[in-house]
């Protein structure tokens, strides 16, 4: 949890740097997003989960009380369609699946999919004409897909609510072509139903994720 604080406050710090400081710059010069008359990019991501856990609950279907169970490390792969709706302000889509869902003991890994928006705030060129730096909000709502044959008949598999928090950075290898990476941290608010009862199970992961992008 004290990694998600740590990464909400990144929001504040990115937009007090100075790229955020001339709101009255032409539209083309105030972002990398906007270079060139693009203001659209698209980003294609890897993404390494070295640290998570699942929130369990403790007591069966409808207890109050959670447990925490460690999760192996997992990897994905996710795809941002971003626009830049304002200066320094981007919206989109950041679709992620995560493979290797479970924890040391599992014999079985499950598959989860994050079907997430994505807001982004981020500096300008007058920061650096190559490199910028962002900080984003990632809400959305994810599922999991666990093999039937180690799940428990009559449970519903985890869906519910997620919420990705982080920061990093892309640099310019060509006008239209970028590299990225960045950290984040999601947390996760899924729940399993069983005899119209809901229970907490919810995935939360760390991630380190690497990418390439092109604007449009």
């Amino acid at each position: 949890m004290k990694s998600a604080l740590a990464l909400a406050a990144l929001l504040g710090t990115v937009a007090a740097t100075p790229g955020f400081a001339h709101a009255d710059e032409p539209a083309a010069s105030l972002s990398a997003p906007a270079r060139n008359g693009k203001a659209g990019n698209v980003v294609v991501q890897l993404d390494v989960l070295p640290a998570g856990h699942v929130r369990i609950a403790k007591d069966g279907i409808g207890a109050g009380a959670t447990e925490s169970v460690d999760l192996s490390t997992a990897y994905g792969v996710g795809i941002q369609l971003n626009y830049l709706a304002r200066p320094h302000f981007s919206l989109g889509l950041a679709p992620r699946l995560v493979f290797n869902v479970k924890s040391d003991e599992d014999s079985a890994a499950a598959k989860q999919l994050d079907l997430r928006a994505r807001i982004t705030l981020h500096t300008g060129s007058s920061l650096s004409p190559v490199l910028q730096l962002f900080a984003f909000a990632e809400p959305g709502y994810s599922i999991s897909f666990i093999d039937q044959k180690v799940w428990p008949a009559g449970l519903d598999t985890p869906a519910g609510p997620v919420l990705a928090l982080g920061g990093g950075a892309t640099y310019d290898v060509l006008p239209s072509i970028f590299v990225t990476g960045e950290v984040g941290y999601q947390l996760g608010f899924q729940t399993v139903t069983a005899r119209a009862r809901d229970a907490d199970f919810g995935f939360d992961y760390l991630h380190v994720g690497l990418g390439a992008g092109a604007r449009f």
